[in-house]
């Protein structure tokens, strides 16, 4: 599966795709278009859009991928039979551990320790077959990853579910030649990933309409409903009124919206803001905060050492994103420039790397030898809080590395600052952080950061605020999801009972959003 975190759209006001995507070349559009191809065709094809965004960028698939793609999809058929656990349970809630990434588990676990703790954790499902961080849950809560899903259902299931493939295949063509003809040739050239997924689609929603029978969750929880795993997942919830809340992770894009869960739970008023402007309703947004950093604004007073010590070399830290590269070449290619002219520059300085954990260090091998031999790469096991804790500076050109970097208390250089970056790296406009947009600029705030005290001290300032006000709840996120989770969950069953079936899409939910604004009122009072 491809990781959620590695796809870049454009924001809300626009900007080019790579590649001409059959004319359509504006972000916003292009979404669009998705969105009205799947939108009356169900769960089975909603579940699809991030994987038709994809394919629409995509350059074409070649014969090999493609049929790895289907004998991928095959084997979901073919996974072995397993009997259903006894000991599932019956109400609490459910937790869909859906990636493995540090940004998705990290915002994520905290929440359901938290749950775990109140006796409110009804069972886990994880789209890994194993995740070293839920050892922890073992023997406390049921937990059943997607292969174990699929081993559940019966021939018989399975036989329907591969007709149904190829019908949503032919319907999903049927519409997009309609709603947006000159894509068509894109969805054929990458028709064998789109099948992979079309297959996950629809035996992820049987095996979800089966789970949420059997377990009866009081709510379902995850941080993305993107793919057909957590998709599918949300909307058989909708189907049943099980509330449902997605907590944000990482980066927004413009494919954040629509999205299927009940409430969107967000770091805090920009991105708030920057829902709305995707076109998200006030009433489906709450400000929670970010789980993830807890820990770190709990401990905030003890990591404001700010280094630059009696260390001889400054060391500036580069939070690497160049998974990157092919959604905003424009920015990396800027970038592929700067960063060698700045190491130069700067032959006092010690220059390290802390890889994302889905990219390679290719993109800096195809520097000049001598800059990537200045290059200190991390090990994939060093934490991001290790790598900064080492760092006098810290650059990155829009990962959300750098908000944990400030809230670390080290001064942040988001470049280059071209508009597309200016868009989804916000953080600067607000004084979290600093622009910078060539070579020069790099250079000028690299230096002061490091050379006067009385820079260094005012940009920590700004970047201190900048936190204060941007983050709802700080150290106190996973607390308040849990708590809109808990009420959440009690409204919904004392109203359940009067409730209509609504649309999987399209669920009912004033009676949540009324409870949401109610617990709002109650934490700002």
């Amino acid at each position: 599966m491809t990781n959620p975190d590695s796809i870049r759209c454009a924001p809300a006001h626009g900007g080019e795709l790579n590649g001409e995507a059959g004319g359509i070349r504006d972000s916003d559009r292009l979404w669009d278009a998705v969105v009205r191809a799947t939108a009356e065709l169900g769960p089975d094809a909603t579940a699809l859009r991030i994987p038709l965004l994809i394919s629409f960028q995509s350059p074409d698939s070649s014969l090999r991928r493609d049929l790895r793609n289907l004998l991928e999809g095959a084997k979901q058929f073919l996974t072995l039979a397993q009997a259903k656990r006894s000991n599932e349970p019956n109400g609490g809630m459910l937790f869909c551990f859906a990636h493995t990434t540090p940004a998705n588990v990290g915002n994520l676990l905290p929440v359901a320790r938290e749950a775990l703790r109140r006796g409110l954790l009804g069972g886990i499902v994880t789209g890994a077959d194993s995740l070293a961080q839920l050892s922890e849950f073992e023997g406390a809560v049921p937990i059943v990853s997607a292969r174990q899903l699929l081993g559940q259902l019966g021939l018989r299931d399975r036989a329907k579910n591969a007709l149904r493939v190829a019908d949503v295949f032919r319907k999903v063509s049927e519409s997009v030649d309609r709603h947006a003809p000159t894509l068509s040739s894109r969805l054929a050239a990458n028709r064998g990933m789109l099948i992979r997924e079309i297959v996950r689609s629809v035996q992820f929603g049987l095996v979800f309409a089966h789970l949420l029978d059997r377990w009866s969750p009081s709510s379902v929880v995850s941080t993305a409903d993107f793919w057909p795993f957590e998709h599918q997942l949300f909307c058989q919830a909708a189907r049943r009124k099980i509330p449902s809340i997605v907590i944000q992770h990482g980066t927004m894009g413009c494919f954040w919206w629509p999205f299927v869960a009940d409430l969107y739970c967000v770091w805090g008023s920009n991105d708030v803001k920057q829902m709305q402007r995707f076109g998200a309703p006030a009433e489906r947004i709450t400000m929670a905060g970010m789980p993830a950093s807890d820990e770190l604004f709990r401990r905030m007073p003890k990591t404001q050492n700010n280094r630059l010590g009696t260390q001889s070399r400054p060391v500036c830290l580069i939070l690497s994103h160049t998974h990157g590269k092919f959604e905003v070449p424009e920015a990396y290619q800027q970038f592929k420039q700067i960063l060698p002219q700045v190491i130069r520059s700067t032959p006092s300085f010690d220059w390290r790397v802390k890889l994302h954990p889905v990219e390679d260090d290719s993109f800096y091998r195809g520097l000049d030898k001598l800059i990537f031999e200045r290059l200190k790469f991390y090990p994939k096991e060093t934490s991001l809080e290790e790598a900064v804790n080492d760092a006098d500076v810290v650059t990155t050109i829009y990962s959300t590395a750098g908000l944990q970097a400030m809230i670390m208390d080290r001064p942040l250089i988001v470049a280059p600052a071209t508009p597309q970056v200016q868009e989804v790296a916000w953080w600067p406009t607000m004084g979290g952080g600093t622009y910078a947009s060539s070579t020069g600029e790099f250079l000028e705030q690299l230096t002061q950061l490091v050379s006067s005290q009385d820079y260094r001290l005012q940009r920590l300032d700004q970047q201190r605020r900048f936190l204060t006000n941007s983050f709802a709840n700080p150290g106190h996120a996973a607390e308040r999801i849990v708590d809109l989770l808990e009420a959440l969950s009690g409204h919904s069953a004392a109203s359940q009972a009067q409730s209509q079936p609504s649309s999987p899409i399209e669920a009912e939910i004033s009676p949540v959003m009324v409870m949401s604004r109610e617990l709002d009122e109650n934490h700002t009072a």
